[in-house]
């Protein structure tokens, strides 16, 4: 049996392989990089982790390891650190003690894979969700950094949700509208508009706050998950839009998505930004 060196040495240079064949370009100003991994998945190292097959044999197996697959029911594969461990831990504590959906429900998570931190700068998110697979991975030491984990986790929860008829996607909707028809009437201005020329982000557009949230329900719901836990002040920079913004705040609250303490934060910076409006 391969040892984990091993292993991760024939990975990371199946990933190097596919990265050679396709390149791709991107610094902090071209903001037409930006947009392309914007538009697409942008997982530019997904070709190299699908292929990969012997990812059950990359199996975490210290006794901390396995002690926390035991308590939390879940299998942890690929190269976690202690730290990373424990961050996981950490995760599910606090959302358990918070009342998190996504824990008070089985949303059918199997098992958590992380990747060596060696990859990260080959790709340009640091969480992702495999529905097939019932499995979310990371990249070490990425677990909780700006929220991905509770964007993750969301995904199975919008997932459950749709699963056992709730009508929380259905709702959704009818504040959000179509995507499809945002994509392709919206697509350039909100591109256009997210984005200076230097690459920056701009204020959130059109009930969107990033415009990777304007891709779909999912990453919509997602997106704004996310910034609700870490950074609920991004909802004082929203400048229209103010009832759909305050609708779906409502929505990811009744249906436990954040809690009662990130609704008012984020609810009194959008109602400072409607104020200052006038």
């Amino acid at each position: 049996m391969q040892t984990k060196k091993r292993r991760g040495k024939r990975f990371l240079s199946l990933c190097k392989t596919i990265l050679l064949a396709a390149p791709l370009t991107f610094t902090p100003h071209n903001r037409d990089a930006i947009n392309a991994q914007e538009e697409q998945d942008a997982y530019i190292v997904e070709s190299a982790i699908e292929n990969y097959q012997q990812l059950d044999e990359i199996d975490a197996d210290s006794p901390l390891d396995n002690s926390l697959e035991e308590k939390l029911g879940i299998r942890i594969l690929g190269y976690p650190t202690e730290e990373d461990i424990k961050e996981i831990d950490q995760f599910y504590e606090n959302s358990q003690n918070q009342q998190r959906m996504f824990l008070r429900y089985d949303v059918g998570l199997e098992r958590i894979v992380i990747f060596p931190p060696s990859m990260r700068e080959h790709a340009d998110y640091v969480g992702k969700t495999v529905f097939d697979r019932n499995e979310i991975q990371f990249f070490s030491g990425q677990i909780n950094s700006h929220g991905v984990a509770q964007h993750e986790f969301t995904h199975l929860g919008i997932r459950y949700l749709e699963e056992n008829n709730y009508s929380f996607s259905r709702e959704w909707r009818a504040i959000a509208g179509s995507y499809n028809k945002v994509n392709e009437q919206k697509e350039g201005r909100v591109k256009k508009n997210f984005y200076n020329n230097n690459g920056e982000k701009q204020d959130p557009l059109w009930g969107y706050i990033t415009p990777y949230g304007g891709k779909s329900l999912d990453e919509d719901v997602a997106t704004q998950v996310e910034n609700a836990v870490v950074q609920p002040e991004v909802w004082g920079r929203v400048t229209e839009s103010f009832d759909i913004y305050a609708q779906k705040l409502e929505l990811l609250l009744r249906y436990e998505f954040i809690i009662p303490e990130e609704y008012q934060k984020a609810e009194k910076y959008l109602i400072e930004a409607r104020l200052k409006s006038r």
